[in-house]
């Protein structure tokens, strides 16, 4: 098995895998629910849209930022067992704000019990996909990313099948999710077991110190991708306080293909962040530029691709798999779409910021787009619906994209005179 994690390592072959694991991570929620909108009604679904939506921000609270961070690490400043220690605590943590969220809205009447039980079962299996991430991370900071790939592809497709076959069958909703997160613990289990020969470190022990200095360094990167993700969330959540379910999930139909811009760039990149780390820790700032400049092409030719496809099509057949006419929707989808790309953007951006260590400027970006959605978004859903919360979320995403690439640019001058 060893052999087989290993030993395709072209290009090619990481990128296929690469694609394979995360598409079926990020288009997970939107598979289940072709089958949920057959096998529930259509309140459900839309418990099912925000329960994602809240548990990607759990799954980025328990990542602490640190993937990027640690597949670029290339000196080894931490060692695996100390990410191993922080991740473990990042879990934790996310856990218990999971039970105190999920607490609030009990006491307060907000949520029925279905709502509570889906969103734990859904908030606890994006928690075990953020253990085994530092188990990818650290294949990625060796050199085996075809490993990771690999691992992830097996794992998401694994879990995605199960989810959808329960589904299918109508189990209880209270339950679906319960029975898809011991699968997925046995599953992770199974695929460490597979890989641990790969994950070679020093016999350094866990140092308390070490894991609470990791945590701190990697806190404003933890926070700015929180909030990168409630902000990419935005429309979910100002419609779960102020609209129906319905509602929440007809947009959670419409905002696949937004989604698929951000799936794609990620692609593009994540196989190269040790490569870009390279570039800039050598000095070889061209050569960045020129990889920053052709992947940022890339996802603008994505965003009108996936426009197109959609004006043409991909709403067509949208409409057909949810079983609702989406047609109707065509500006406010153009609406997000553009406010994805931002968003796209803005999240490419944060990796080269993490590269170049200006995490602290991350924290501030998002800081300053959730200021802007907290402050506007009752004004927006009460006075425009729909329409302006698709506003809010391209105007937000366009804040944090003219921070990063204000601060980066800034960066790299201050580097250029470093090198020169």
């Amino acid at each position: 098995m060893k052999n087989w994690f290993t030993k395709k390592t072209t290009r090619f072959s990481e990128f296929l895998w690469n694609i394979l694991g995360s598409g079926f991570f990020a288009v997970q929620a939107a598979l289940i629910l072709t089958v949920i909108s057959r096998k529930y009604d259509i309140e459900t679904a839309g418990m099912v849209t925000f329960a994602y939506a809240f548990a990607v921000l759990i799954y980025a609270v328990s990542r602490w930022g640190m993937r990027n961070y640690q597949a670029s690490d290339l000196d080894e400043k931490f060692s695996f067992r100390n990410y191993l220690g922080a991740r473990v605590i990042s879990c934790l943590i996310a856990i218990l704000i999971t039970f105190v969220f999920l607490a609030i809205q009990f006491a307060s009447g907000n949520y029925a019990i279905d709502k509570l039980h889906i969103i734990l079962g859904i908030a606890i299996l994006k928690v075990i996909d953020a253990f085994e991430d530092v188990i990818l991370g650290r294949l990625q900071q060796k050199d085996i990313f075809i490993a990771a790939a690999k691992m992830m592809a097996i794992h998401q497709i694994a879990v995605t099948a199960m989810i959808m076959l329960l589904a299918w069958f109508a189990i209880p909703i209270q339950f679906l999710f319960y029975f898809a997160d011991a699968f997925a613990v046995l599953l992770m289990l199974g695929l460490i077991w597979l890989t641990r020969p790969l994950l070679s470190d020093t016999h350094e022990a866990i140092s308390r110190r070490t894991v609470f200095t990791l945590l701190k360094e990697c806190m404003p990167l933890n926070i700015g991708i929180a909030l990168s993700v409630y902000v990419s969330n935005i429309p979910k959540y100002a419609i779960d306080m102020y609209m129906s379910e319905e509602v929440q999930a007809i947009l959670g139909y419409i905002m696949l293909p937004v989604f698929v811009v951000t799936l794609v760039s990620q692609f593009l990149y994540q196989p190269f962040i040790r490569e870009l780390a390279y570039f800039w820790e050598s000095g070889q700032l061209r050569r960045l530029y020129k990889k920053m400049l052709t992947q940022i092409a890339w996802i603008l030719g994505c965003t009108v691709l996936v426009l197109v496809g959609c004006w043409v099509i991909g709403l067509q057949i949208l409409s057909w798999m949810y079983h609702v006419n989406l047609l109707d929707y065509k500006m406010i989808f153009t609406i997000f779409l553009g406010g994805g790309a931002l968003y796209a953007l803005a999240f490419y951006l944060n990796v080269l910021l993490t590269i170049t260590r200006c995490q602290h400027s991350i924290a501030i970006g998002y800081l300053l787009a959730t200021a802007v959605a907290l402050l506007s978004q009752k004004t927006m859903a009460d006075r425009f619906g729909v329409s302006g919360i698709a506003w809010l979320y391209l105007v937000v995403n366009a804040v944090m994209f003219l921070v990063f690439i204000v601060t980066l640019l800034w960066t790299f001058r201050k580097r250029s005179k470093q090198v020169q």
